[in-house]
């Protein structure tokens, strides 16, 4: 499965949001408010960092705006009160705010330029405060555009997180359905192997139940992760085939495999349906001496896969459904591997093959 972007940008907005802060309200809103105070002479050349915290008080309000009320009307799809909550911040909100900001830093502030600073905005903000009008513009219109961006990243990322969420959930659902299918499907076949070994009396039944036992087992527990190991899964299309060349006596079953190694996963049971099938459609059910020939190789971590099988001399015969897994590999392979995989199948000169290369590099 494709690892999502959403993994990797979960930090993106608090980063964002930092940075705002620091670059804007800490630059430009501080070199705003620190032009409008009767600099002295001896004062070095970041004068009065105290301001910078005067910016940060003023600014803290919007926290609300970015945080809390633009978030939830995006969430609720409710965009028609987004002009109610900007007209509630920059033109409600500030004037209260910057009016009891300034006067807590005009009590607290004892030094003579700055105390003539908040002084001289504070009586602005004192008759705003009384006729409930007059903004500043100049200052409340960068900060709407500042915190809105810090808004609507925010909530643009954490949908695509929550959108990563449901198509994960969607695939794992998918996923456990097409298993649902195939090993039930893998099930009645080794069951009518037994059965038919037991039948003829073959000797060497227990081993092949033993083999039948590991790749049960293979099946029904170690196949439920999403990756598995490729060697782990080699040997048990090994065992497979081990079992099919048992229990059929008349075909001549050829595997042999390539450059596996002890690291690289793949989807579990990817390969399956098609051995199954060659098992299943394959000219040993109609004449002696049939064949199935299959490779796997592993080259710079891309899986090539073949397999061939006897067909009977008349196509029409095998006309017809080739088994639950067939129709279902290609719905995994479209979900495990989308765009990473080339499946080909030549049904010609009394053969049907098939050639499947995946690229198995995460991504």
């Amino acid at each position: 499965m494709q690892t999502h972007s959403g993994l990797k940008t979960g930090g993106l907005p608090l980063i964002y949001e930092i940075t705002i802060w620091v670059l804007y309200v800490g630059t430009y809103k501080y070199a705003y408010y620190v032009d409008r105070v009767e600099i002295a002479h001896n004062v070095s050349m970041f004068p009065y960092p105290q301001v910078a915290i005067y910016a940060l008080a003023m600014s803290l309000y919007w926290l609300l705006y970015y945080r809390a009320a633009v978030p939830w009307i995006l969430r609720h799809k409710k965009h028609w009160l987004l002009l109610i909550a900007i007209l509630l911040f920059v033109l409600v909100l500030s004037i209260p705010n910057n009016y009891f900001v300034t006067w807590i830093f005009m009590q607290l502030n004892g030094q003579e330029e700055l105390h003539r600073f908040y002084a001289s905005e504070f009586a602005v903000y004192a008759r705003r405060m009384a006729y409930g009008r007059g903004w500043s513009m100049n200052i409340l219109a960068p900060d709407l555009i500042a915190f809105s961006s810090v808004a609507f990243l925010r909530y643009a990322i954490e949908s695509e997180q929550r959108n990563w969420q449901m198509e994960r959930q969607n695939y794992q659902l998918k996923i456990d359905a097409l298993r649902a299918k195939i090993n039930p499907h893998f099930l009645f076949n080794t069951l009518n192997s037994v059965y038919g070994m037991t039948l003829l009396g073959k000797k060497d039944a227990p081993d092949f139940i033993l083999r039948m036992s590991d790749a049960m087992r293979y099946i029904l527990y170690e196949s439920s992760a999403e990756r598995v190991l490729l060697e782990k899964e080699v040997a048990f299309i090994e065992s497979y085939f081990a079992i099919e060349n048992q229990r059929l006596g008349n075909v001549r079953i050829r595997f042999a495999s390539q450059g596996i190694d002890s690291s690289t996963m793949i989807a579990p049971l990817i390969l399956l349906p098609f051995i199954e099938n060659a098992i299943k459609h394959g000219a040993q059910h109609f004449r002696e001496n049939a064949q199935i020939d299959s490779k796997i190789t592993l080259q710079e971590n891309r899986l090539y896969f073949e397999i061939a099988n006897d067909v009977h001399d008349n196509p029409d015969i095998l006309k017809g459904p080739k088994g639950v897994g067939m129709e279902n590999v290609r719905a995994r392979l479209e979900l495990c591997y989308p765009g990473k995989y080339i499946l080909k199948i030549d049904e010609g000169n009394k053969q049907y093959k098939v050639y499947l290369s995946i690229d198995l590099n995460l991504s």
